[in-house]
C-alpha cells in the first residue's frame, strides 16, 4: 500500500512538472545588428578595409552567415565571405548593467584596376544560411 502512494505521489509530481516545462515557452529569436560607416573612399587598384561590428541581439547562436555587397557596376572580390559562428555575448558593467558585446567584422574589397571612379552606394547584407539545434 505504502508503495502504490508513493509511486502515485512521483506520478503526480512528474505530471505537475511537465505541465509546467510544456507551459513556458522559450521564443527562439534570430537577429543581429550591423554597423558599417556611411562613407568610405578609395582608388582603382586598391583594397579597400571597411572596419565594423556585428552585434547577436537574438537570443541562439547564429551559423554560417554569408556577407554579400550590392551595388557596385564593376567585379570585386569581398574577403571573408562568410562567418562560421555569430554568438551571443555578453558584457558586464556598473554603470550600464549587462550589455550586449559587439564582434569586429572586418571586410575587405578588392577594386580592380579598371574600375570606373565616381561615388557608388553599395549596400551591405549579412544573411544566416544554417542554425545550431537547441
Amino acid at each position: 500500500m505504502k508503495k502504490k502512494k508513493f509511486l502515485m505521489l512521483v506520478t503526480l509530481c512528474l505530471l505537475f512538472f511537465s505541465a509546467i516545462a510544456f507551459s513556458t515557452k522559450f521564443i527562439i529569436r534570430r537577429a543581429f545588428k550591423v554597423e558599417f560607416p556611411s562613407y568610405v573612399e578609395t582608388r582603382p587598384g586598391e583594397s579597400l578595409l571597411i572596419e565594423g561590428n556585428v552585434t547577436n541581439i537574438g537570443t541562439v547562436w547564429l551559423r554560417k552567415i554569408m556577407i554579400n555587397l550590392t551595388g557596385l557596376p564593376f567585379n570585386y572580390s569581398i574577403y571573408p565571405g562568410y562567418m562560421e559562428v555569430l554568438p551571443i555575448r555578453w558584457k558586464w558593467s556598473p554603470e550600464k548593467g549587462l550589455e550586449r558585446v559587439p564582434r569586429s567584422l572586418n571586410i575587405v574589397i578588392d577594386i580592380p584596376k579598371n574600375a570606373s571612379p565616381g561615388n557608388y552606394s553599395v549596400i551591405i547584407t549579412l544573411q544566416e544560411l544554417s542554425l545550431i539545434h537547441i
